[in-house]
């Protein structure tokens, strides 16, 4: 652990004929710094109070969107494109509206009027019907 933190003041070193006194130096400024930083306004950016690496905080939310699609975040990595295939465009169509809670009166209106059926069998046409029914709705 000490050789950690003096490896970190060894790179402070600026005299390089009292290494020790610069090393004690390179101390002093950090605690200094680290105390006083406790007393600077609360809107003041220090170390200790900087904001997350991938904080998002500070960017505004749109309106008139579904909520699904309004959190903070961004993408990871490069951007690629791919095709989607076969019923992939089905399941990401029925995922986006089962999470979506502007959406949940139809999906409930969706499975009252399927009562009939057994549970399974109702699983299943949701999971096929729902974003159709949904669409002309």
């Amino acid at each position: 652990m000490q050789i950690r933190f003096l490896g970190e003041l060894k790179k402070k070193v600026t005299n390089k004929a009292h290494v020790e006194a610069s090393i004690c130096q390179a101390y002093l400024q950090q605690e200094i710094s680290t105390f006083s930083s406790f007393y600077f306004e609360r809107d003041v950016i220090t170390r200790r109070k900087r904001p997350a690496r991938n904080d998002d905080i500070g960017e505004d939310l749109y309106e008139n969107v579904v909520s699904i699609f309004n959190y903070l975040g961004r993408g990871k990595g490069a951007a690629t494109q791919r095709y989607i295939l076969g019923g992939e465009l089905q399941i990401a169509h029925t995922y986006i509206l089962m999470n979506c809670p502007e959406i949940s009166p139809f999906y409930h209106e969706f499975r009252a009027s399927l009562s009939a059926f057994p549970e399974n069998e109702i699983d299943a046409l949701v999971d096929s019907d729902f974003v159709n029914w949904y669409k002309y709705q």
